[in-house]
Parts: C-alpha cells; structure tokens; sequence
C-alpha cells in the first residue's frame, strides 16, 4: 500500500516540476531539457517523501 502511494507522489511531483520548469526562465548555462530534469528530479523526491507521509498519516489511526 505505501508504494502506491511514493509512486503516486513521485508521479506528481515529477508532473509539476516539469510544470515548474516550463514556466520559468533557465539559465544561459543549462539548456532546457537539463532544467525539465532537474525539476523533474526534484518532484519525484518530494512528492515520493510527502505521499510517504501521507501514507503513514492515514495508516496511523488502524494501527491502534
């Protein structure tokens, strides 16, 4: 169950980092496609660790 949830989030997260990348301007040293990738990477990790949590936070209250 809590994979379902880091992959959900990863997914997310690499969806608006790539958002985030598309809107905004990239320095003269990086080319686009390395900015898409390092929003992107970005994303998957803190969207992964926030559905990570979120799964903790919601399986927390059966557990008792």
């Amino acid at each position: 169950m809590f994979s379902r949830f880091i992959a959900t989030g990863g997914f997310v997260g690499a969806v608006l980092g790539a958002l985030a990348a598309a809107f905004t301007r990239t320095a003269p040293d990086y080319g686009t496609f390395a900015a898409y990738g390092y929003f992107a990477i970005a994303g998957i990790v803190l969207g992964g660790l926030l559905g990570a949590v979120l799964a903790i936070a919601l399986d927390r209250p059966t557990r008792e």
